[in-house]
């Protein structure tokens, strides 16, 4: 089944059969889940932004900006902690859009806080660059227990720091995956990075829900030559065709064919993929499970998973507008930290 929604709230049930408008919320619970039931509901957000590459400012009119986003994330993991609950905060690629190492380290690194940390980040997918980067802050503290990943990233493996192949994080007895593709060429990227993800998906299939992250191909760049230069990696591994092989159609969120056979259980328990630097805001399913959210720009996509007992219940889903006039919430006042830090 096919879903899509642009920036509204929808609840999905897996197996429910669903119906939406604008601003509607198709809701079903199953059996054994009424008002009778003492089992309890744990409700677990994720929390993806799209590739900012470096533009973590506030505009002129005080809109969104990492300032604002910092009090946002706060506040709403206190609030899913204090019910039982927790939030995983991820980012696409890329988060600085600089390629030097100096530049990089420039852009995570202030004399009062140290980004990645600060903002507390789970997972940043990381770029080529970025990935390549790492390996010149050999011995920078500042650098110990980054949260870097890429799946298929294998030069200089034994080197420290590293991008991580997968990151687990648990919140009580939930645990989640979090994985990235990186699109880049050999000997650097691994040039057929499904059998990796398949292999480690199969080895950590006691995780409660699984989430990648791809790097999309940019609002301008919609078509695949089949003469792509090999300097820009395997095409099909760029998010927005990787999407097309697991089953993408159209402009929704639909059956093309035969997908990409990852195995029976490659997406069996909760999956979710986030594809940034994406043509547009877009939330859906595709026909072989894993949700999937794509993120243009600097948006902010908002996934609620609720579980009972370790079963999914229900998704929920919505892209946020931080002080925005798109939506009507009260404003967020920016993380003093961070306001200012980053005007040049």
């Amino acid at each position: 089944m096919g879903l899509l929604t642009r920036g509204i709230l929808a609840l999905v049930v897996p197996g429910a059969v669903l119906s939406f408008g604008m601003g509607a919320q198709a809701r079903e619970l199953p059996h054994g889940t009424g008002s009778g039931a003492t089992l309890r509901t744990r409700t677990f957000a994720v929390l993806g932004i799209g590739a900012w590459e470096g533009d973590f400012s506030i505009d002129d009119q005080g809109r969104s900006g990492l300032a604002a986003l910092s009090t946002f994330v706060k506040q709403e993991r206190r609030r899913l902690q204090s019910e039982g609950g927790g939030l995983f905060f991820v980012s696409g690629s890329s988060l600085t859009g600089v390629s030097a190492p100096e530049a990089i380290h420039a852009r995570l690194i202030y004399p009062r806080f140290n980004l990645f940390h600060h903002l507390r980040f789970d997972a940043i997918a990381a770029s080529a660059d970025e990935a390549r980067a790492l390996t010149a802050f050999t011995d920078d503290r500042d650098f110990e227990r980054h949260p870097f990943v890429s799946l298929n990233y294998r030069a200089a493996q034994n080197a420290r720091p590293k991008a991580a192949r997968y990151i687990i994080e648990r919140r009580g007895e939930y645990s989640v995956l979090i994985t990235a593709i990186t699109n880049g060429p050999e000997p650097d990227f691994a040039s057929d990075p499904l059998e990796l993800l398949q292999r480690e998906f199969e080895r950590q299939a006691g995780a409660n829900l699984r989430i990648l992250l791809l790097e999309g191909d940019g609002p301008g760049d919609a078509q695949h030559p089949e003469d792509e230069p090999a300097d820009h990696g395997p095409a099909r591994f760029r998010g927005n065709r990787f999407l097309e092989i697991l089953g993408e159609s159209g402009h929704g969120l639909a059956p093309i064919g035969d997908p990409v056979v990852l195995g029976e259980t490659a997406f069996e328990s909760a999956s979710l993929i986030y594809v940034s630097n994406a043509a547009s805001n877009v939330f859906g399913r595709l026909p072989t499970g894993p949700y999937v959210c794509t993120i243009a720009g600097r948006s902010v996509c908002l996934v609620y998973f609720h579980f009972r007992e370790h079963q999914l219940l229900g998704v929920e889903q919505r892209f946020v507008e931080l002080n925005g006039n798109g939506e009507a919430s009260t404003w967020i006042t920016p993380d003093p930290i961070l306001l200012g830090a980053f005007d040049s």
